[in-house]
């Protein structure tokens, strides 16, 4: 995946309804048993993302992700 096929963090309300992916920071993450929370940012802003906890790698705080969704 290149950097030019990612939509910044600020366009994502304009794709609502579509596909989109994202690069940022796991600027905080909390881990259950069915599901994750991780809140991921780029500069000033920041989305949260709900996943599934069995599909997640190992995260931790400051990890660089890519999220598609």
């Amino acid at each position: 995946m290149s950097v030019e096929s990612c939509v910044k963090i600020d366009a994502l309300p304009a794709l609502a309804g579509q596909t989109a992916t994202f690069l940022g920071t796991v600027r905080t993450y909390r881990s259950g048993k069915k599901f994750s929370f991780i809140e991921v940012g780029y500069g000033k802003h920041q989305v949260q993302v709900v996943a599934q906890t069995s599909m997640l790698p190992q995260l931790t705080v400051a990890s660089y992700v890519s999220v598609k969704g």
